[in-house]
């Protein structure tokens, strides 16, 4: 019999984890740990990766069906976690000799050229659990580039790179790996991230659902436009497209079956609404940090400039929804679904945190400092009702939402830093240009 393990009896030690990234990355955010970028970057990935290795099966089919797998997968698992977990603690504990050697003239160590080849084979194989094989593919072409492109002919070529050297621009360098995109999802996206994991442990983002279905009570099929006003709001403080599904879908979905709609369709509503959460102010998708870290423009004026296509796009998909409903006679939200006014009013508050952090941005205050003022103004609203109050258990539920939802932004971060240094070392953006 072939043995076998599970892997939710490890939930203790990933949850575990999540506090100890949680409490890492707040420490580090607010200023109370002072430590060096590459030391924060190095500590977010090895905590990440970790926790993922641990959490999502190499097998997709068990990942979204969890159940007792073969031993044999586990302990590759537990190779990849100590690939990245070491890679990570070799950075932190070797910094001086990091920051004082000669990049390009000192030769690399033979534990240099180990973890370093060992963090990148993990970072490829974290993505592909959470992100699928899109991107593990660009990044492994960039990679055969690094490593061939002298082959090529013309301003497509570029000089002779050695094994050593590539490893080295990845891996010791703020070129790579440890460039721009981990250094906004080991600072501004978690605490925008935790942001939207309090508003949801603590219920208070049910208030949006709650205005969705009181806007679109008398539409015609009102359910399908609850999705979408719902999921709209929802986006605006969540930044991910998962997280969305999960938070609205659960209703809206069942809601529109009942009324009519198909449920293929009511699934695609659901997730085409979601997904458009990643382009709404004023907290969007990972790549809106991304661009404000690489471009130098700020993170406001980013929303400001998403702003008009997230409306355009939910317009878009409003119209759509309208004539489909008007198609096949379908009519407004039940009765019985459509919230109290009363009640909304009494719960108008819960808004109270998305609308500091709107404030905070526009009177010119820092990212993270709004950030983490929203997050403190939500642990102090959820007292003023038992039906949102904070309690431990909650609060041990955010982190590890907050955790869930970081993997894959912090993975693909990871992975693009590859596809950038590539870019970087080999000269390829100035050779397309060309």
């Amino acid at each position: 019999m072939v043995p076998v393990f599970d892997r939710r009896k490890l939930r203790p030690l990933i949850l575990a984890l999540a506090i100890a990234l949680c409490a890492f990355q707040l420490t580090t955010c607010t200023g109370m740990w002072l430590l060096d970028p590459l030391i924060v970057r190095a500590t977010h990935v090895g905590l990440v990766l970790s926790m993922l290795f641990l959490w999502r099966s190499s097998n997709r089919a068990l990942r979204k069906n969890p159940r007792p797998e073969p031993a044999w997968s586990f302990l590759f698992d537990i190779l990849m976690i100590a690939m990245s977990a070491g890679a990570a603690a070799y950075i932190i504990t070797n910094f001086s000799y990091i920051q004082d050697r000669m990049p390009h003239i000192d030769e690399l160590t033979a534990w240099d050229l180990f973890w370093g080849a060992g963090l990148i084979i993990a970072i490829l194989e974290a993505t592909r659990r959470v992100a699928g094989l899109a991107l593990v593919i660009v990044s492994g072409i960039a990679l055969l580039y690094a490593f061939f492109g002298h082959l090529l002919p013309g301003n497509m070529g570029h000089l002779y790179l050695a094994p050593n050297q590539i490893i080295e621009s990845l891996y010791l360098l703020n070129d790579g790996i440890w460039g721009s995109s981990i250094g906004a999802s080991a600072t501004i996206i978690y605490v925008f991230i935790l942001f939207g994991a309090l508003l949801e442990k603590t219920n208070m983002a049910s208030v949006f659902l709650e205005l969705a279905c009181l806007v679109t009570r008398n539409a015609k099929g009102g359910p399908a436009k609850a999705a979408i006003f719902g999921s709209a709001l929802f986006g605006s403080v969540s930044g991910s497209a998962a997280a969305n599904v999960y938070a609205t879908g659960t209703f809206t979905i069942p809601l529109m079956k009942r009324v009519g709609y198909r449920p293929e369709f009511s699934g695609a509503v659901e997730a085409v609404a979601s997904s458009g959460g990643l382009i709404m102010p004023p907290v969007m998708g990972s790549i809106a940090f991304v661009m404000a870290e690489y471009t130098g423009i700020s993170y406001l004026s980013i929303c400001k400039a998403a702003l008009l296509p997230a409306v355009l796009y939910y317009l878009s998909l409003f119209t759509m929804i309208h004539f489909e409903a008007l198609r096949h006679g379908l009519g407004g939200t039940p009765p019985d679904l459509i919230p109290e006014l009363r009640s909304i009013k009494r719960k108008l508050y819960y808004l109270a945190p998305l609308a500091l952090l709107i404030v905070l941005m526009i009177a010119g205050r820092s990212i993270i400092f709004s950030a983490l003022l929203a997050c403190a103004a939500v642990v102090a609203l959820s007292f003023l009702s038992p039906e949102t109050r904070l309690t431990p258990a909650r609060f041990l539920a955010a982190m590890e939402n907050a955790a869930a939802n970081l993997l894959m932004i912090a993975a693909c971060c990871a992975c693009v830093g590859i596809v950038i240094g590539v870019v970087t070392m080999t000269g390829f953006g100035f050779s397309f240009v060309n």
